[in-house]
């Protein structure tokens, strides 16, 4: 496994970082960039491991470095982690984050990366294999769930999860969701198992519709667990 960029201009350049010690598939991250973010500490890159194991990769470019702080308390037993955003809203800001053991249970959580805690809000949501997380221009919670190839929104307080509508694609395997700030669009790093391969495509956080924009790297079969 690999950090990489995307070229922003070109989607199918994509230029490798460093090759990751993270063994375990890296399913859930997010950039803290600093006072900007609304989380305390210096800007950095947590990123949550299948096995629950919190990492931390420096934000700037070569040379980085991608340290395990260790493992996380608090998951349900049996769940993997597969997404996080962080979200403002009246009061401090918080990293959210979507718990699942891919069959029966999902569950919405709060990440405290100082204390290295998970704290789970509300009760099962009914999601199958929600596979990311992210958020809209409103701060409204959003996750895909691959199973049914729909978009979600979830309640930060209850942790209930609302149907917004379907993807229109066949979502599988990784995929990454983040807001950009400077187009304002919903972004998805998609893999698409009909074409077998990684796309970009934005979100209609209204609908769920899903627009096309390029593959990532054509014919490199590549996952992305999440992106910023």
């Amino acid at each position: 496994m690999d950090a990489v960029d995307i070229n922003p201009v070109d989607i199918s350049s994509v230029q490798t970082l460093i090759n990751s010690p993270i063994s375990a598939f890296p399913g859930a991250g997010v950039h803290l960039r600093g006072q900007g973010s609304g989380i305390p500490g210096p800007p950095r890159i947590i990123i949550i491991d299948n096995d629950g194991h919190l990492w931390q990769r420096d934000p700037g470019e070569n040379p980085i470095s991608i340290n395990d702080l260790g493992e996380l308390t608090g998951i349900p037993s049996g769940h993997s982690i597969t997404g996080m955003e962080v979200v403002s809203g009246p009061g401090a800001a918080a990293i959210y984050g979507i718990s699942t053991n891919g069959t029966n249970q999902t569950l919405l959580v709060t990440i405290s990366p100082d204390d290295m805690t998970v704290t789970v809000i509300g009760n099962n949501n009914g999601l199958v294999l929600p596979i990311a997380l992210g958020r809209d221009a409103n701060q409204n919670l959003i996750t895909a769930d691959i199973d049914d190839d729909n978009l979600y929104q979830l309640d930060k307080i209850t942790g209930a999860a609302t149907l917004i509508g379907s993807l229109g694609y066949d979502a599988n395997f990784g995929q990454a969701i983040f807001f950009d700030e400077f187009s304002q669009k919903l972004v998805n790093l998609a893999y698409d198992a009909t074409i077998g391969d990684s796309m970009m495509r934005y979100l209609d956080p209204l609908t769920g519709a899903s627009t096309y924009m390029g593959q990532i790297q054509p014919g490199t079969v590549q996952q992305f667990g999440w992106g910023s």
